[in-house]
């Protein structure tokens, strides 16, 4: 089915449907379960991108963790 077809059934645009098929975009609840009515493989894509979407820790936020971690196992050997 044509995105043109899926945006006119479903009373949204082309260009909407077209940035959450390709992860843009994330549908509403109810546009998720007509598309996935509609047999729209949507999910993935989207999955994807929230996984891509989370922020890029710090330098002192990456130190922090890393303290944390060697306290937590101090007795392990440290990569050389």
């Amino acid at each position: 089915m044509k995105q043109t077809e899926i945006a006119q059934r479903l009373g949204v645009s082309k260009a909407y449907i077209s940035m959450v098929m390709h992860g843009k975009k994330k549908p509403s609840k109810r546009l998720a379960e007509e598309l996935t009515k509609l047999g729209v493989n949507f999910e993935a894509k989207n999955e994807i991108l929230s996984h891509a979407r989370l922020p890029i820790p710090t330098l002192p936020q990456i130190e922090n963790l890393l303290s944390l971690n060697n306290n937590i196992l101090p007795n392990l050997p440290q990569p050389s």
